[in-house]
Protein backbone atom coordinates (compact mmCIF):
# COMPACT_ATOMS: atom_id res chain seq x y z
CA UNK A 1 0.00 0.00 0.00
CA UNK A 2 1.00 3.32 -0.80
CA UNK A 3 -0.15 5.49 2.16
CA UNK A 4 2.33 2.64 4.81
CA UNK A 5 4.62 3.80 6.56
CA UNK A 6 7.77 1.89 7.36
CA UNK A 7 8.63 0.93 10.44
CA UNK A 8 10.60 3.56 12.99
CA UNK A 9 13.98 1.97 13.51
CA UNK A 10 14.66 -0.15 16.36
CA UNK A 11 16.65 0.13 19.33
CA UNK A 12 18.83 -3.29 19.91
CA UNK A 13 21.05 -3.05 22.82
CA UNK A 14 21.52 0.49 22.10
CA UNK A 15 22.00 0.01 18.65
CA UNK A 16 19.51 1.58 16.15
CA UNK A 17 18.39 -1.43 13.49
CA UNK A 18 18.73 -0.06 9.76
CA UNK A 19 15.26 0.06 8.14
CA UNK A 20 14.94 0.34 4.53
CA UNK A 21 13.48 2.84 3.02
CA UNK A 22 10.44 2.77 0.97
CA UNK A 23 10.90 1.64 -2.54
CA UNK A 24 11.59 4.58 -5.36
CA UNK A 25 11.58 7.32 -2.90
CA UNK A 26 14.23 8.60 -0.84
CA UNK A 27 14.11 8.62 2.73
CA UNK A 28 11.20 10.43 4.50
CA UNK A 29 10.47 11.92 8.05
CA UNK A 30 9.83 14.86 9.82
CA UNK A 31 13.41 16.81 11.35
CA UNK A 32 13.41 18.52 14.25
CA UNK A 33 14.14 22.62 13.53
CA UNK A 34 17.43 23.36 13.03
CA UNK A 35 18.41 19.80 11.89
CA UNK A 36 20.17 20.02 8.77
CA UNK A 37 21.27 17.24 5.98
CA UNK A 38 24.10 17.12 3.85
CA UNK A 39 25.44 14.74 1.65
CA UNK A 40 29.01 13.61 1.23
CA UNK A 41 31.00 10.91 -0.26
CA UNK A 42 34.66 10.78 1.74
CA UNK A 43 35.18 10.94 5.21
CA UNK A 44 38.08 10.88 7.48
CA UNK A 45 38.36 9.69 10.70
CA UNK A 46 40.66 10.55 13.81
CA UNK A 47 40.50 9.82 17.67
CA UNK A 48 42.38 10.56 20.75
CA UNK A 49 41.65 9.06 24.37
CA UNK A 50 38.55 10.65 24.68
CA UNK A 51 36.31 11.33 21.36
CA UNK A 52 36.66 9.94 17.82
CA UNK A 53 36.39 12.53 14.66
CA UNK A 54 34.67 11.91 12.08
CA UNK A 55 35.09 14.53 9.05
CA UNK A 56 32.78 14.24 5.92
CA UNK A 57 33.56 16.00 2.74
CA UNK A 58 32.44 16.47 -0.69
CA UNK A 59 34.47 15.77 -3.60
CA UNK A 60 33.18 16.32 -7.14
CA UNK A 61 34.29 14.10 -10.28
CA UNK A 62 37.83 14.70 -10.94
CA UNK A 63 38.44 16.92 -7.92
CA UNK A 64 41.86 16.67 -5.92
CA UNK A 65 41.56 15.56 -2.05
CA UNK A 66 42.75 19.68 -1.77
CA UNK A 67 39.55 20.72 -3.89
CA UNK A 68 37.19 18.96 -2.17
CA UNK A 69 34.90 20.59 0.39
CA UNK A 70 34.08 20.34 3.74
CA UNK A 71 30.79 19.30 5.30
CA UNK A 72 30.57 18.33 8.71
CA UNK A 73 32.60 17.20 11.49
CA UNK A 74 30.94 14.90 14.15
CA UNK A 75 32.18 14.28 17.26
CA UNK A 76 31.63 11.15 19.55
CA UNK A 77 32.65 9.37 22.59
CA UNK A 78 34.66 5.94 21.44
CA UNK A 79 31.87 3.59 22.70
CA UNK A 80 29.80 5.51 20.43
CA UNK A 81 31.88 5.92 17.72
CA UNK A 82 32.04 1.86 18.00
CA UNK A 83 28.42 1.54 18.27
CA UNK A 84 27.67 3.77 14.99
CA UNK A 85 30.74 1.24 13.39
CA UNK A 86 28.78 -1.70 14.35
CA UNK A 87 25.42 -0.12 13.40
CA UNK A 88 26.80 0.56 10.14
CA UNK A 89 28.28 -2.71 9.33
CA UNK A 90 24.74 -3.70 9.79
CA UNK A 91 23.03 -1.19 7.35
CA UNK A 92 25.48 -2.38 4.77
CA UNK A 93 24.68 -5.97 4.89
CA UNK A 94 21.34 -5.51 5.14
CA UNK A 95 21.65 -3.14 1.59
CA UNK A 96 24.04 -5.47 -0.29
CA UNK A 97 21.62 -8.76 0.86
CA UNK A 98 19.18 -6.30 -0.94
CA UNK A 99 20.79 -4.91 -3.71
CA UNK A 100 23.96 -6.82 -4.63
CA UNK A 101 27.35 -5.91 -3.70
CA UNK A 102 28.71 -2.76 -3.10
CA UNK A 103 31.94 -1.78 -5.18
CA UNK A 104 34.27 0.80 -4.01
CA UNK A 105 36.73 2.56 -6.47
Amino acid sequence: MADEKPPAPVSISGRVQAQPAPAGSAVSGSAPQGFASAYANVATVRSNGEEVAITFGLKETGATEAEGRLVQRMLLSPPAAKRLAATLADALAEHEARFGAIHTA
